[in-house]
């Protein structure tokens, strides 16, 4: 048996444990910690009393620790919000020094102008471009600054918003040259705010240059008598109206004199009242452009014959078979758009000694015998003007279901045009050009020499 090794002077190793020291207060000491601490509560007292330590400061300790640990821990989480933030700033500095220094921000104010004048939908689609006040500075002086954006002014009657609008545009577009259109709903009765709308609009009558009604009640349209003759820049007109065929006629003058009106556009079936019982005066004799919904073929003759000066006639024929039509002589008439059924209308009527283009748009099934530009009386047009057509457009209505037109009658057309220099047909008629070409030699000299397109 081995006996035990001496302990270790230096380290103590081999003493045995030390039992912990215990500390004790003096009776008179606890007393006095008591009167200098009145919260010292009875069992801390007794603990100290007899040498034995509190528990209560290593737990505040252990709380302490667990809250700076908490702390440091949200501190990195702010750490990295905070780095991400900064990347971001960066990165959006970074995109507004770029911006900022992009062509369209050294544009001059003129050509910025225009740009925004080029943005703008056509008239009358277009609207206040508020909108371009509202990018940046610049872009707000330059937006209020260019008259040209405010010249178009879209109103529809009842509609306080739009009224609004057009006061801010007629004060922006300085002293230019107005497009106005006038709006109303279904069945609209002219109350005291059309009143006012109307009158805003005619006190700058000297300044309108386009003019659009848009299916405007009759009796609207009489409350315009006011600006009669008072449209001196007045260019184009285009009226649309709900008047009724039962309705008493009422005579317009308006426009009647408007020594620069050379483009008039005519739409609603419900019109014809007025056109056909001269109830609209106008200064026909200087329309150089005549746009015409589907009327009668005699109606539409009446109102040609005062238009001497027409260069441009684009109209919509009905069927209705008007029998013999008085000719009628346009010497200045250049081009020609009609859509027209398949028997003669309007085109036996009309004597175009400079008609240079024509657009022919055929609709209607009926049954005939001859090829369609003899039907049509497009033949007859041709021997009495001894003009010479050079574009030509031949189309069938999209809405047709059967094929109006065949090959012979496409080679009846192509043989009435020797100097045909450029040919635009619908698909159907253009699938046809190969059978043409293949049994009319005329035709087929004619193709060689044009320029052929389709369209849908």
């Amino acid at each position: 048996m081995s006996t035990p090794s001496p302990p270790c002077p230096n380290c103590g190793a081999g003493l045995p444990p030390t039992p912990p020291a215990t500390h004790t207060l003096s009776p008179s000491t606890l007393a006095q910690l008591q009167k200098d601490l009145p919260g010292l509560d009875v069992d801390t007292a007794d603990s100290l009393a007899q040498g034995v330590p509190p528990d209560a400061a290593p737990r505040t300790l252990a709380q302490l620790q667990q809250d700076i640990a908490a702390l440091d821990s949200d501190i990195a989480h702010a750490h990295a919000a905070l780095a991400a933030l900064l990347a971001r700033r960066r990165a959006t500095q970074a995109t507004a020094q770029a911006l900022a220094g992009a062509p369209v921000h050294r544009l001059p104010v003129e050509l910025l102008a225009k740009i925004f004048e080029h943005t703008l939908p056509a008239f009358p689609a277009s609207q206040p471009p508020f909108a371009l006040e509202r990018v940046c500075r610049r872009w707000h002086a330059v937006a209020r600054g260019a008259s040209a954006l405010w010249a178009g002014i879209v109103l529809t009657l009842g509609c306080p918003r739009d009224l609004a609008a057009a006061e801010v545009c007629l004060s922006r577009a300085s002293g230019r040259g107005l497009e106005i259109s006038i709006r109303a709903e279904d069945g609209y009765a002219l109350d005291k705010a059309g009143h006012e709308a109307l009158a805003l609009l005619m006190a700058h009558s000297e300044r309108w240059r386009v003019v659009h009604l848009d299916r405007l009640p009759i009796h609207v349209l009489a409350h315009l008598d006011v600006v009669r003759g008072k449209l001196p820049a007045l260019e184009r007109l285009c009226v649309s109206t709900t008047a009724e065929d039962e309705e008493a006629p009422t005579e317009l003058t308006a426009f009647e004199l408007a020594p620069n009106l050379r483009s008039l556009e005519v739409k609603s079936q419900s019109y014809a009242d007025v056109l056909t019982r001269g109830s609209l005066a106008l200064p026909w004799g200087a329309l150089t452009r005549l746009t015409i919904d589907r009327h009668h073929a005699r109606d539409l003759c009446a109102l040609l014959s005062y238009c001497e000066n027409l260069e441009h006639l684009d109209a919509e024929l009905s069927s209705h078979v008007d029998g013999l039509i008085p000719p009628v002589l346009l010497p200045r008439l250049r081009s020609l758009a009609l859509e027209l059924p398949q028997h003669a209308t309007l085109l036996p009527a009309l004597i175009l000694p400079a008609l240079a283009e024509a657009s022919f748009t055929v609709f209607g099934a009926a049954p005939r015998r001859d090829p369609w530009h003899v039907a049509s009386g497009l033949a007859v047009l041709l021997a009495q003007s001894g003009c010479a057509i050079r574009r030509l457009a031949l189309k069938v209505d999209a809405f047709e279901r059967e094929a109006l037109l065949g090959a012979v009658d496409l080679a009846g057309v192509l043989g009435a045009l020797p100097g045909l220099e450029e040919l635009e047909v619908s698909e159907g008629l253009g699938a046809m050009l190969g059978e043409v070409t293949a049994g009319d030699e005329g035709a087929r000299e004619v193709l060689g020499r044009c320029r052929i397109t389709t369209s849908a």
